[in-house]
């Protein structure tokens, strides 16, 4: 291979090399605040906290083909890190890519924490911002439920906003532990929507499905009213039906 090309070669390598190691570094940062904080950073709406390297630059790469500058990641690593420094911000969603670039066009001349001071102002609450989480429980389990509960899940962070905790189902197997593995395995595995990249595994024991840590009752029921919640330790639940059965108020 002649010099020049090689030289070129190892030279574009050599900076792929370094834009994911500033991707872990971003990875760091957004694993942290997700999990200590309740802060879920975003990138151009897609979430990247469980993401590779790899697919954190392409959707840098991606998202500037809808903005007027680029946005590198040494400008959402920014965002991220000044984020990180705001201790008083509460439990939120943030988009880091439209931030940068928003930041880009009408920054102002103002530097970075200052300009997410005057954006953020309504969720600083002045000390740590513990907020308390909202119960879930699902009516129904078909593949809209399903979906849901990946969903959900994958949103659950340290659990601080809504935590599922139950689906009801009517049994059609009379074992039900035969059907608790059942419902795992269509959680687990969709024909249409694919894998769920998780852990999905049974307590049996409990009547339990245990989905990336987070400990959901399986509530074998033919109606609502057959339905104490408190006996499950659930209170003030947002119940959401998938069933489409219920289309009334009462």
């Amino acid at each position: 291979m002649p010099k020049q090309i090689k030289s070129h070669v190892d030279s574009t390598l050599k900076i792929w090399r370094k834009e994911e190691k500033k991707a872990i570094k971003l990875l760091k940062v957004v694993g942290d605040l997700r999990f200590d904080r309740g802060i879920e950073l975003v990138l151009f709406r897609r979430d990247i906290y469980d993401s590779r390297p790899s697919q954190v630059i392409h959707n840098h790469h991606h998202g500037s083909n809808y903005t007027s500058n680029p946005i590198t990641i040494d400008d959402t690593l920014d965002v991220a890190r000044t984020i990180e420094r705001m201790e008083s911000l509460a439990p939120s969603r943030i988009d880091i890519g439209k931030i940068a670039a928003n930041f880009k066009e009408g920054g102002n001349g103002m530097d970075l924490e200052g300009w997410l001071k005057d954006l953020f102002a309504y969720a600083l609450t002045g000390e740590s911002g513990d907020i308390e989480s909202r119960d879930v429980v699902l009516y129904g389990f078909g593949r809209i439920g399903r979906l849901l509960a990946r969903r959900i899940i994958e949103l659950t962070g340290r659990g601080d906003q809504l935590r599922l905790r139950a689906v009801v189902i009517r049994p059609k197997m009379k074992d039900k532990n035969a059907e608790l593995h059942k419902r795992a395995s269509l959680l687990q595995s969709d024909s249409i929507h694919g894998e769920f990249g998780g852990s999905v595994r049974v307590d049996e024991e409990a009547g339990d499905l245990v989905v990336n840590g987070n400990r959901i009752k399986i509530i074998f029921a033919g109606h609502p009213s057959e339905i104490n919640y408190l006996d499950y330790g659930i209170q003030n639940a947002m119940v959401i039906d998938n069933t489409g059965v219920f289309r009334d108020r009462e």
